[in-house]
């Protein structure tokens, strides 16, 4: 009797034991085909470093669009922290030409704070002005004349220019009573581009014309001439390194 209440209990134990490694081998099995992914922390990093260089890239999109570019180094198109310069700019709108369309292309100012495009001209500023307007901005930085330049026929001069400029501001004010407006010089062009085309040589005089424009309407000239330091590819934008100290040249002369 004693022998076979042993032999029940072996039995008993044996099952137990066979029912553990059942459940253990079940777990370990569970275990392998569920297993939680590594974390790589290198793959991030080079995702995001990815994404760094997509924004590099679009940048130099924009600026090849802009300014008709061969090509823009990405050291070219280097991010700059520019929190504290946008926010001298509220309230503030620059428009202009490719030269003003720049200052967003290189990431120096917001979007919401440019209205300027490839080709504008002083004869097409009233269509611009209107979405200015429609911002009811305090002050408005303008930036006109390559293009002005570009379309001279031989033989001439500022005049019509700076009667088109005139008629522009005159809108403005009328539009927006308490805006200050700020008027900036056109960029010198280098000797490769007045080589391939003569009339960029006429820059200097188009500025005179506009300083005296500037204190007949009691508006403020602003002289960025010497900020420009290089060239873009084509000889008539002003460089990369030209944008942000223009940016805040101008927010110190308009006391932004």
């Amino acid at each position: 009797m004693r022998n076979r209440r042993k032999t029940v209990l072996k039995r008993r134990a044996l099952v137990a034991l066979g029912i553990v490694a059942l459940l253990l081998i079940i777990w370990i099995g569970y275990g392998l085909t569920h297993k939680k992914p590594e974390v790589n922390t290198a793959k991030g990093v080079k995702q995001l470093q990815a994404l760094e260089k997509q924004k590099v890239a679009d940048a130099q999109d924009r600026i090849v669009q802009a300014q008709g570019l061969n090509e823009v180094s990405a050291a070219e198109l280097e991010a700059t922290d520019t929190d504290e310069l946008n926010a001298r700019y509220e309230n503030t709108i620059v428009m202009g030409d490719s030269v003003a369309e720049g200052l967003e292309g290189y990431g120096v100012l917001d979007a919401s704070r440019v209205v300027a495009s490839r080709g504008n001209s002083v004869a097409n500023l009233e269509e611009y002005e209107e979405a200015v307007i429609s911002l009811a901005p305090a002050n408005v930085v303008m930036s006109y004349g390559l293009n002005d330049l570009k379309s001279l026929n031989e033989g001439d001069d500022s005049t019509r220019f700076i009667e088109e400029y005139s008629a522009g501001i005159d809108h403005l004010q009328e539009q927006l009573r308490d805006v200050k407006i700020f008027i900036c010089s056109i960029t010198p062009v280098s000797e490769a581009g007045i080589a391939g085309w003569g009339p960029f040589s006429k820059t200097g005089e188009f500025n005179d014309a506009i300083q005296q424009m500037c204190r007949e309407k009691e508006v403020t000239y602003i002289d960025n001439t010497s900020l420009v330091k290089d060239y873009a590819e084509d000889g008539i934008h002003p460089g990369p390194s030209f944008y942000e100290p223009w940016a805040v040249m101008i927010a110190d002369r308009a006391e932004l």
